[in-house]
């Protein structure tokens, strides 16, 4: 199925992408699907992203000023796909607000979808964060975890854990490989991976890249996903990990989302 059937997304809102494993790719896929439906879109980030090619919008809008941001957004309403930032640097990134500057932008413009890039991982499938991650606006009425499936068997290091340092301190695990245990404790942890979440934001969690490690992955996290929704209902977890729902798919096939574990559950497509 589509992402936007998995989220049920019908009016406009501010959904934030976070983690690791396909964040942009994720909202980008999203972009698509609701442009293909002629809805109006904002695409952009609250910490950095690569600067996409043209045919990934419509207008860009740069400018430093929130001001000027919220009244080029709304004098654009003509534009399908607006990509928005502070400005680009050398190295060709898309530099955004801050997420309380782009609240004060969606409550102006809340006729368009605003989807929002909210979190650095530096292409690893996992992220864990720093004190001041991840960057995402109040207004974020869905926060999308992304967690690459390719991460399980792989050595906790550098080089496929963004800031692998911090789980040893987190979860006083001292194992050397990610199994979905670690993932479980990660997730669960109010300082793991669904910390900085609005109270009031839907927790969605997206198991991405399951078509390319094959059925025993699919099970393995399939598994995981069950177990972490039935934490959530059956055991007193702290509210800040409580997950709404977890998808497993592939955001870069034709139909991204395979199967849905959580509430109002489908069917498994796989």
């Amino acid at each position: 199925m589509k992402i936007k059937e998995a989220l049920k997304l019908n009016d406009p809102i501010l959904i934030t992408f976070i983690g690791g494993g396909g964040k942009t790719t994720t909202l980008f896929r999203l972009g698509e699907e609701l442009s293909a439906e002629e809805q109006p879109i904002l695409l952009t980030t609250t910490t950095s992203i690569l600067m996409p090619p043209p045919s990934a919008y419509d207008l860009a809008i740069v400018t430093e000023d929130v001001a000027e941001a919220i009244r080029q957004v709304r004098n654009n309403e003509n534009k399908g796909r607006i990509l928005l930032g502070k400005n680009i640097t050398t190295e060709n990134k898309l530099k955004g607000f801050l997420p309380e500057e782009m609240d004060r932008i969606y409550k102006e413009n809340r006729e368009r979808w605003f989807l929002v890039e909210g979190d650095g991982s530096n292409g690893r499938s996992l992220k864990i964060p720093e004190d001041h991650e991840p960057q995402v606006p109040s207004f974020s009425s869905i926060t999308v975890i992304l967690i690459g499936a390719d991460i399980l068997g792989k050595e906790i290091n550098k080089e496929n854990v963004h800031r692998h340092h911090l789980i040893q301190p987190l979860t006083q695990r001292t194992q050397q490989y990610v199994d979905k245990s670690l993932i479980f404790d990660l997730i669960s942890h109010p300082l793991g991976i669904t910390k900085g979440i609005p109270e009031d934001s839907k927790k969605v969690i997206l198991f991405n890249k399951i078509s390319t490690q094959g059925k025993e992955s699919l099970e393995i996290l399939r598994g995981l996903s069950e177990e972490m929704i039935n934490e959530g209902k059956d055991a007193p977890i702290h509210p800040q990990c409580r997950i709404s729902s977890i998808l497993l798919g592939e955001v870069q096939d034709k139909e991204p989302i395979i199967e849905i574990v959580g509430e109002d559950r489908w069917s498994a497509l796989f």
